[in-house]
């Protein structure tokens, strides 16, 4: 759980943040995620993981990273 002190500091941080500035940011992150993503082998894609929702669900690992697609 964040306090009123961190949120405080977080948006003071990011006070100066321009449109152009977060979508360099989303670009730049995205390309390392895929990057990384592409060194996972088919064995790691087919590892469980369960997520703490509904009670927790579990799917393999590929199952999750395709939610976002």
């Amino acid at each position: 759980k964040i306090s009123y002190e961190e949120f405080g500091a977080m948006k003071a941080e990011r006070a100066d943040w321009t449109r152009e500035h977060a979508l360099q940011q989303l670009e730049e992150n995205t390309t390392k995620l895929l990057a990384a993503l592409e060194t996972l082998s088919n064995e790691e894609l087919g590892v469980d993981v369960t997520m703490p929702i509904r009670g927790g669900i579990t799917a393999p690992l590929g199952v999750w990273i395709m939610q976002a697609h």
